[in-house]
């Protein structure tokens, strides 16, 4: 009986693998255009490029090869918009793969995979609130942020960086990535390393640094700094 169950196991997960299909790319590099409806927050899944655009209207366009169109994964599900391949297909070789992603404004960035994102010019990023999170090894590196609080979290290897102004920027680090805020003007900033990997920030009046891990955390201008090290990481004047 045991045997049977061992048999069984190993035919569904042969089954598992081969019906996952892989595409690598060929054919002409072109651009399709996906309207899956409104949204204000982008999620990338795996590789692949995002490129943020200022736009009246919500649309994503895609570049790549002719054939790899199939696997294309657009769709919107509460207010974020999800991009990447669909279940049943895994990516191969590709000349290029690029999201861009047109919007009135975004509030939210996600990465969970190798890709990338950037952008955020033109006032795409004005308002309450805008987050940035990476679960992944790919970077983010958005400019022009123009918001009252801004929130950066790194939980893998995967480098952020980020310019604009705002008066509370909360900078988290779980993970072995680098958050770049220099170009970042804050009033105050919350910066928190429980990883290994480093924090800039550029703050004005308080800057509140808490490290659990063995990255440091450097900053620029003449904040009022309270620290609080558990780790063996410093806090460093960049000034």
């Amino acid at each position: 009986m045991k045997n049977i169950y061992v048999l069984l196991l190993a035919a569904v997960t042969a089954t598992a693998f081969t019906s996952c299909k892989k595409i690598n790319g060929k054919g002409s590099v072109i651009k399709k255009t996906y309207t899956p409806g409104a949204f204000t927050m982008v999620d990338l899944e795996g590789s692949g490029d995002v490129v943020l655009v200022k736009d009246t209207e919500t649309f994503v366009e895609v570049e790549t090869n002719e054939n790899v169109f199939d696997a294309i994964k657009v769709e919107v599900k509460d207010n974020h918009v999800i991009l990447g391949i669909k279940k049943g297909y895994s990516l191969g070789t590709v000349s290029t793969l690029v999201y861009y992603v047109h919007a009135p404004s975004i509030v939210q960035v996600g990465l969970d995979g190798s890709g990338n994102i950037k952008g955020g010019s033109g006032g795409m990023i004005n308002g309450n609130t805008f987050a940035a999170r990476i679960a992944g090894s790919g970077n983010i590196d958005i400019s022009d942020i123009g918001v009252s609080t801004l929130e950066g979290i790194i939980a893998g290897s995967g480098n952020m960086t980020l310019a604009g102004n705002v008066q509370n920027a909360k900078l988290t680090i779980a993970g072995s990535g680098n958050l770049k805020a220099f170009g970042v003007n804050s009033d105050v900033t919350d910066a928190t390393i429980s990883g290994s990997g480093n924090i800039e920030t550029t703050t004005t009046q308080t800057l509140n640094a808490v490290i659990s891990g063995s990255g440091d955390i450097r900053y620029k201008g003449t904040p009022t700094v309270n620290v609080t090290v558990g780790g063996s990481g410093n806090v460093v004047n960049a000034n």
